[in-house]
């Protein structure tokens, strides 16, 4: 049985629209970034330490040394891959934060609980000119019971069929 899913981007314009200006992607965070253009941009994602006061960060919701959320790198990443060069590389990990995961565990037909998974990400890379999308689940220790991989992969395809992304399915 396949525990997640990769997905060839058809209509990489509109997914690019998506991930970059409309904003559909805001709610995750984002746990790593490489992007290669004219130059090469590894950028750790994770909030340095000291940089934000505990105030700003008790109205973001986030600890010192959590990931970031996409929405505040993503007009980073804009001005990075805007232009009239598309770019040779790039990939981006994003996760969905704790209380979303917890959230879509609570409304779904599963034992497992946020505290049963690490993470669960979108991994999205575009290599040759291809756009690619794969779904993982990151247990906190071996479970034989791989439902939150079901309905994580469910949940990514839903989201980008709402949002007008047409995809195959890879592998």
């Amino acid at each position: 049985m396949k525990t997640m899913i990769a997905l060839a981007i058809e209509n990489k314009k509109q997914f690019m629209s998506c991930l970059l200006t409309a904003g559909v992607f805001d709610g995750f965070w984002i746990t790593e970034a490489t992007l290669r253009t004219n130059v090469t941009y590894s950028i750790d994602t994770h909030l340095t330490k000291g940089f934000y006061s505990s105030e700003d960060l008790e109205s973001l919701q986030l600890t010192e040394g959590d990931p970031m959320p996409f929405s505040m790198l993503r007009p980073t990443l804009y001005e990075l891959i805007r232009g009239t060069h598309t770019p040779l590389y790039f990939q981006f990990v994003l996760m969905l934060p704790p209380d979303m995961t917890a959230n879509l565990l609570a409304e779904s037909d599963t034992a497992l609980t946020d505290a049963d998974i690490s993470g669960l990400f979108l991994n999205l890379t575009f290599q040759n000119g291809a756009l690619r999308a794969t779904s993982a689940v990151s247990y906190r220790s071996f479970r034989p019971d791989h439902s939150v991989d079901r309905i994580w992969d469910q949940t990514v395809r839903q989201l980008l069929t709402k949002n007008g992304i047409i995809f195959e399915e890879i592998g």
